[in-house]
């Protein structure tokens, strides 16, 4: 049951929005009788600071997923500089069925 009105008061439009609670004034970032983006209302103090914020997660999420996709490199290029007894793991985990050298020791 939500409905939006506007009305003029010194030659300025006043959006109402009824809601479940009752009237209420608002600022929307399009025009609903024209269609066109009212950009005050975009760099009012909420659009803008709901701008930052989300920019501000999206950048998160690109550096976090970028930090793994680097380690998943780093660890591919060399797998044995991780560990330092990495042969030796290795070995335990197949149970010396086949035993490994470091190439030129037997």
């Amino acid at each position: 049951m939500e409905t939006l009105k506007s009305i003029e008061i010194e030659n300025e439009k006043v959006y109402l929005k009824k809601d479940f609670f009752g009237w209420r004034t608002i600022e929307p970032l399009k025009n609903p009788e024209t269609g066109e983006w009212i950009l005050k209302n975009l760099w009012s103090k909420k659009g803008l600071a709901m701008l930052v914020f989300v920019i501000v997660i999206l950048s998160l999420f690109y550096l976090a997923f970028q930090e793994q996709i680097n380690n998943y490199k780093k660890v591919m290029e060399n797998p044995c500089s991780f560990c330092k007894d990495c042969f030796v793991r290795t070995n335990t985990l197949t149970n010396n069925k086949y035993p490994l050298s470091l190439g030129g020791e037997d």
